[in-house]
């Protein structure tokens, strides 16, 4: 009996009918000591051809126990790493950001974070991958969307397999969630002085290929002025309303135990007014105090717009989820996947991490969420569009003045 010995990983990179031929010669084998049996029996002359059948068999048979295959294997091209190791060392700063949207400070605090978790412990005799390679894997996948971040194209750019893969992206993912409590959390009531917080829903496309068809999942969130996330819960589908997706929230359910006195959170007019979320006036045409009320309303709700758009703007992977859904475990880790990513969005705007990115166009955060350079560009961009509007405005009576047709 033939034991097959090799790891799935290793397969793949073999032909997978090579017992057949193993078992053909046994076959011939068989046949041929059959025939033997009968012309030793049935030729008279059988002192000749009994030694060189014997002499046959048992080339044959020495030939089946020496060789473990009897056809030359043909293996694939083997993976290449020279391009994971060296070219995304972080030398080059430029093609490390471009491959997983942060800087390699920001990446060895990461991995720093998760690298004690039992998820990367060796339970085989084989070990595992080294946690730094596990983590490039997981943050390439998390961090690009389409065809860039497929197994098959992500495994020959890492050089690794399709199932390794898998196995670290969710290894990274379920690292990174265990760190929820840490960088998503409810603000205290020390926190809460001053800060303004922001109710908002959005969808995630998340791809079925059994069903060769495209679903969306919704994802609630609530973030405060720095547009970093303090509550976010997802796992239902997108199609379901705004409000009914927040009843069902530990915010609706459990008010007491968030807010206090007058808090509240700043919603659109999706939401049903509470309590505790304040709406803007629907309907067009409303009083001036009305129309000045909604317009600061939404000026300030605006951020949570910027949160989500940030989010999906680092984890490119949410806007589709190259996922297969075809039981609980699969909505599980579909989940997992998302809020790993929300942590690593958090992670990246809370910890006072030093930056040295060669070219400021590519500090994505700094960008974003840089609140005194924000400032200062809001207010450049509104006078410019005051010159421009009195611009206008000086050309239009002009123009009437002459008579002519604005």
């Amino acid at each position: 009996m033939i034991m097959h010995q090799h790891t799935r990983g290793n397969y793949r990179n073999l032909k997978r009918t090579r017992l057949t031929f193993r078992q053909k010669a046994l076959r011939q084998l068989e046949a041929l000591l059959q025939f033997m049996m009968v012309d030793a029996l049935s030729l008279r002359p059988r002192r000749l051809r009994v030694p060189r059948v014997a002499i046959a068999v048992c080339g044959l048979a020495q030939h089946i126990q020496t060789s473990r295959y009897l056809v030359p294997l043909k293996r694939f091209r083997v993976l290449d790493s020279h391009y994971r190791d060296n070219v995304l060392s972080g030398r080059n700063k430029k093609y490390f950001y471009d491959a997983f949207r942060m800087t390699k400070p920001q990446f060895d605090f990461v991995l720093n974070l998760i690298k004690d978790h039992p998820g990367f412990a060796t339970r085989w005799k084989k070990p595992q991958q080294r946690v730094e390679v596990q983590l490039k894997v997981a943050l390439h996948r998390f961090t690009h969307d389409g065809s860039l971040s497929s197994f098959n194209a992500l495994g020959r750019q890492m050089g690794v397999s399709v199932g390794s893969v898998i196995r670290y992206t969710r290894r990274c993912a379920s690292a990174l969630c265990a760190h929820i409590i840490t960088y998503i959390k409810w603000p205290t009531e020390e926190e809460k002085i001053g800060v303004k917080a922001r109710l908002g829903k959005e969808n995630s496309e998340m791809s079925l290929e059994q069903l060769m068809s495209n679903f969306t999942l919704g994802a609630t969130g609530v973030c405060d002025d720095r547009a970093v996330f303090t509550f976010f819960t997802t796992g239902y589908t997108g199609s379901r309303h705004d409000s009914s997706a927040y009843k069902d929230t530990p915010l609706y359910k459990e008010k007491s135990k968030y807010f206090s006195n007058d808090d509240h959170l700043i919603g659109d007019a999706a939401y049903a007014l509470t309590p505790t979320v304040i709406t803007a006036y629907k309907g067009k045409n409303q009083l001036p105090e009305r129309d000045l009320f909604n317009k600061k309303l939404r000026s300030s709700r605006v951020r949570i717009e910027h949160a989500f758009g940030g989010l999906k703007g680092f984890a490119r992977c949410l806007n589709k989820l190259r996922l297969g859904h075809t039981g609980e475990n699969d909505m599980r880790r579909l989940n997992q996947q998302i809020m790993a990513c929300v942590v690593l969005y958090n992670l990246l705007l809370i910890e006072d991490i030093p930056n040295d990115d060669p070219d400021p166009r590519y500090n994505f955060f700094g960008l974003m969420f840089e609140r005194d350079s924000r400032s200062y560009a809001d207010a450049e961009v509104r006078q410019h569009r005051r010159n421009a509007r009195a611009r206008f405005q000086e050309e239009d009576e002009e123009d009437i003045d002459d008579g002519g047709v604005y």
